[in-house]
């Protein structure tokens, strides 16, 4: 009987040592699977254009602003299955949080790069990918008022995209509010003065105000009051330069028939970009956190 037991334990043996091959083997591949890792952030987007999304379209599932920057459609791939971004996160599908986290795992993995940088106080992260780049803000800003302001946005942008400054709204103010929280007097008021479906023609008055230098008009966008897309009145890759009269008036007409079609009846408005041109020595060692580019947007009708 002894005989016949050690025999039995012997026979065991072997599938003991097969199983744990089988294991081991597993490992191996599982590892091998880990040394060559594949994105979690899956994006598909067509380049074209700027969409900006407000916090109001997602109801509860973002409460803050989405922009798509160079690209006219962006879509994820969830579960072998492309969607259209903003609809996911609209549906809950994903979360914005997740598209974070899934952005920072990949740069772990060196899928992506992750770069930072501080402006007017507050932080902003990008993870750069070949095709795309996100553009992450999620910060409190201090206003001199003495209340903090909790920062949020979320963009998809062209990898060589340059950031334009933050414009802190005020989050009653809905989409197209025109009066930042932090924004710098430069003593600037605009008259609508013709509109038409080609174009506008408006006075533009500065009187005093905060700025360092001069002001210049560098760039101008045209939007429907009733809808989110923004049409830039000048050719790709070009850039008004448009020097505004210190103290005194400066008559802009702006005419987008080369790169816009005739505006149809409705109410609009044109977003102009205006920058702060200064020396250096213009600025106060105790000087922090100040913009030197704004927009201000004017309304208009065509009737």
């Amino acid at each position: 009987m002894r005989y016949r037991f050690f025999r039995c334990r012997n026979f065991l043996v072997l599938p003991i040592l097969l199983l744990t091959l089988s294991i081991l083997c597993g490992c191996t591949q599982a590892a091998s699977a880990a040394s060559d890792p594949v994105p979690r952030l899956k994006l598909t987007v067509t380049p074209g254009g700027n969409h900006t999304i407000s916090a109001e379209e997602f109801g509860n599932n973002y409460d803050g602003t989405i922009n798509y920057a160079g690209f006219s459609e962006v879509k994820i791939d969830l579960n072998g299955t492309s969607l259209p971004l903003e609809d996911t996160i609209r549906d809950g599908a994903v979360t914005v949080e997740e598209l974070t986290a899934w952005a920072r795992i990949d740069t772990r993995y060196n899928l992506c790069t992750e770069t930072f940088e501080s402006k007017n106080g507050l932080s902003q992260f990008y993870y750069t990918y070949p095709d795309f780049k996100l553009a992450l803000t999620y910060d409190v800003y201090e206003t001199p008022d003495g209340e903090s302001h909790l920062i949020k946005r979320f963009s998809v942008c062209s990898p060589g995209t340059e950031h334009e400054p933050l414009r802190f709204m005020p989050p009653e103010e809905g989409r197209h509010a025109t009066d930042p929280i932090d924004k710098e007097d430069w003593g600037l008021s605009f008259t609508m003065e013709e509109a038409t479906p080609t174009g506008v023609k408006i006075q533009c008055t500065q009187k005093e105000g905060q700025q360092l230098g001069t002001l210049k008009v560098w760039a101008a966008t045209v939007y429907s009051k009733t809808g989110s897309i923004a049409q830039s009145i000048t050719a790709p890759g070009k850039n008004l330069d448009i020097q505004l009269n210190m103290n005194g008036d400066t008559e802009l007409t702006m005419d987008w028939t080369k790169n816009i079609e005739e505006l149809p009846q409705g109410d609009y408005a044109i977003r102009l970009y205006i920058e702060d041109v200064y020396e250096e020595a213009a600025v106060n060692p105790l000087t922090r956190n100040f913009h030197d580019k704004q927009t201000y947007d004017v309304d208009f009708t065509v009737k």
